[in-house]
């Protein structure tokens, strides 16, 4: 019997396929089957379960849910919460519960026999989507909810009737015109009551729920919807940023401007996910790479070609070691004989083969039928 493969990275793709990554080996595959890959089981999610460790829980559009054990590598349990649409959009642990987001804004509260405890809204408009719902590190039953034009509010799932707070929107531009409200992605900053948020309109905003209800700060990126964020844990005040457009920066809250911009990505970024102990970013997006940058000094440090338009990231550093560019340079002197044997045999084919010579332009090849114009003109200057 193979040994479980171990992977300290996951990413979720667009065809239904969870992907497990390690960086000590510098290799990736696919955990669950290749056959089973449908855009109806596209994930949206992954989180870790709340009274096992070594339990992983990705969600799909379709409100199908896979138990992965990580221990063991292998799927224990898959099960499908609802079957209606809109799509899920989000999906959380809370103890023995399980809490999902749909695009239409009605978040729902699961028990651990996948039967429904509680259900609210969060306040989603007609025509408009909610696009995020993330959780509090440090409170599980606190939640977070933000959509096109609906702004962001907090909510205690316990006691879900009304939202601990309401975010309130910014005022009206020089012109006097309404600002419109547009959260793609949020997060609380670690040890803090403060939640930083992201924009379909370039803007990047933190909220102190304890001094008023409009942002405390308010700066811009680039021209692009900014996708994903994350807060570096062992830097509060700075946090990674990626935009539609494949742009990712590390910001400084205090500055209120950029710190580091990194180079080499394309396509949307959908996901960053900070690692608590060491400074690095995950990244991962629509040009099927997932990505490990260290923030402070831009460099990177791993780059994985998965195949898939990837959707979200995990980071398993319970099982992860320190990341280094070691194992890279051990295989690079590999890599580089292998080149030049390849190189030595197709000099060999190239210096065997016969070498034509070509004239130029002006000249006239003395075979066929420009030999015989030039006969032609030889006799009539006789």
């Amino acid at each position: 019997m193979a040994a479980p493969r171990k992977f300290n990275v996951f990413a979720g793709s667009e065809t239904g396929l969870l992907k497990g990554v390690n960086t000590l080996t510098n290799k990736w595959d696919n955990i669950n089957q290749i056959a089973n890959a449908d855009k109806e089981n596209e994930i949206r999610d992954i989180c870790s379960s709340s009274n096992f460790t070594n339990e992983l829980y990705f969600g799909t559009r379709s409100y199908k849910v896979f138990s992965y054990d990580i221990r063991e590598d292998c799927i224990k349990r898959v099960f499908q919460l609802e079957n209606r649409k809109p799509n899920c959009k989000a999906l959380k642990t809370c103890g023995e519960n399980i809490i999902t987001a749909g695009e239409d804004g009605i978040v729902k509260v699961w028990n651990n026999n996948h039967e429904l405890v509680k259900e609210f809204s969060s306040g989603v408009t007609l025509n408009n989507n909610l696009c995020c719902m993330i959780q509090s590190p440090d409170t599980p039953e606190i939640i977070a909810t933000g959509g096109k034009e609906t702004d962001l509010k907090i909510w205690n799932i316990n006691d879900s009737e009304k939202a601990l707070f309401e975010a309130k929107n910014v005022k009206n531009d020089w012109l006097n015109l309404r600002v419109p409200i547009w959260v793609l992605d949020a997060e609380f900053i670690p040890s803090t009551d403060k939640i930083v948020t992201s924009t379909g309109y370039k803007q990047v905003r933190i909220y102190d729920p304890k001094v008023q209800r409009r942002p405390v700060l308010d700066m811009t990126f680039d021209e692009f919807p900014i996708t994903a964020l994350s807060v570096c844990p062992l830097a509060n005040n700075q946090a990674v940023i990626g935009n539609s457009r494949g742009k990712m920066a590390t910001i400084d809250f205090r500055k209120g401007g950029v710190v580091n911009i990194f180079k080499g990505l394309a396509g949307s970024i959908r996901d960053l996910k900070c690692y608590k102990t060491e400074p690095y970013v995950a990244s991962c997006g629509l040009d099927r790479y997932v990505r490990i940058h260290d923030y402070k000094t831009k460099e990177l440090k791993h780059k994985f070609y998965l195949k898939s338009r990837l959707n979200c990231l995990y980071l398993n550093e319970s099982c992860s070691e320190e990341i280094s560019s070691k194992n890279i340079e051990e295989k690079m002197p590999e890599v580089q004989s292998n080149n030049c044997k390849e190189n030595n045999d197709d000099e060999e084919i190239w210096n065997q083969m016969e070498v034509i010579k070509t004239k130029r332009k002006g000249d006239i090849l003395e075979t066929g039928i420009a030999s015989e114009i030039k006969k032609k003109r030889l006799k009539s200057r006789k």
